[in-house]
C-alpha cells in the first residue's frame, strides 16, 4: 500500500511517516505540505490512501478531498485535523472522506490502515460522540417540529410553563375556565402526556424547555 500525507507542519508529518512506514502493509510513504504541491505530483494517481489536513496554507484539505474524490474515486482519503466542529466533519465526508481522526488520536494509525484494508472507516472516537450527540439534538429538534400547537395553544403553554393555573389563564386572558381546559387537553393529546409535570419533563426532552 502506497500512502500520502498532505501536513504543512512538518514536525507533525515527519511523526506521521515514521508511524506509517512502522506499517508492514505500507510499502511507501509520500508527503506534502501543501494541497497545490500535491496536485502537481504524478505520483497522486499511485496512493491507495491519502491523509489530509485540513488548515492548509492555500487550498483547504476539505476542498482538495472533494478533487480528489473526482479525479481518482477508488483512492481512500481520511482526514487528520484538530478541526472537530460538527459541521466541519460533515463537510469532509460529503466530499468523499472515508475517515476523520483528530491528531490528538492518531496513536493508531496501524489500526486506522487496518479498517481501511478491510473496507471500513473510521471516525476519532472524541468526534463520534460529538457527531451522535448532534444527531440526537437533531432528532429532538424534528420531533419537537411534529408537535403542530395552534396560536392559542401556544400561549397556554407558555403561560402555563410560567406556572400561571387554569383559572388565572381564564383570568388573564378574559375566556371561560372551560375554554382554558380544553385548550390543555388539546396541549396534552399533541404531547402525548396526561398532566403537568408530564409536559415540563416532555417540552425539556424535546429541547422546547
Amino acid at each position: 500500500m502506497i500512502v500520502g500525507i498532505v501536513e504543512n507542519e512538518i514536525k507533525v508529518k515527519e511523526y506521521i511517516c515514521d508511524k506509517l512506514m512502522e506499517d508492514k502493509n505500507v510499502s511507501d510513504v509520500i508527503s506534502w505540505v501543501s494541497a497545490e504541491e500535491a496536485l502537481d505530483d504524478p505520483n497522486l494517481s499511485n496512493l491507495d490512501l491519502i491523509f489530509l489536513d485540513i488548515g492548509l496554507d492555500g487550498m483547504d484539505g476539505i476542498t482538495l478531498t472533494g478533487i480528489l474524490s473526482s479525479k481518482f474515486p477508488t483512492l481512500k482519503k481520511i482526514i487528520l485535523t484538530n478541526m472537530n466542529s460538527e459541521e466541519t466533519v460533515f463537510n469532509a465526508l460529503k466530499k468523499g472522506a472515508i475517515g476523520y481522526i483528530s491528531k490528538s488520536e492518531m496513536n493508531d494509525l496501524h489500526d486506522t490502515i487496518n479498517a481501511v484494508i478491510e473496507g471500513g472507516a473510521i471516525i476519532s472516537p472524541t468526534i463520534a460522540l460529538r457527531v451522535l450527540d448532534f444527531f440526537k439534538k437533531e432528532e429532538k429538534s424534528l420531533e419537537a417540529d411534529k408537535v403542530k400547537l395552534t396560536p392559542k395553544e401556544q400561549q397556554i403553554l407558555e403561560q402555563l410553563v410560567q406556572g400561571y393555573s387554569p383559572s388565572q389563564l381564564a383570568d388573564l386572558l378574559k375566556v371561560k375556565i372551560s375554554t382554558i381546559r380544553f385548550h390543555i387537553r388539546g396541549i396534552y393529546e399533541k404531547l402525548e402526556v396526561r398532566n403537568r409535570t408530564e409536559m415540563m419533563l416532555k417540552l425539556k426532552e424535546l429541547g422546547m424547555l
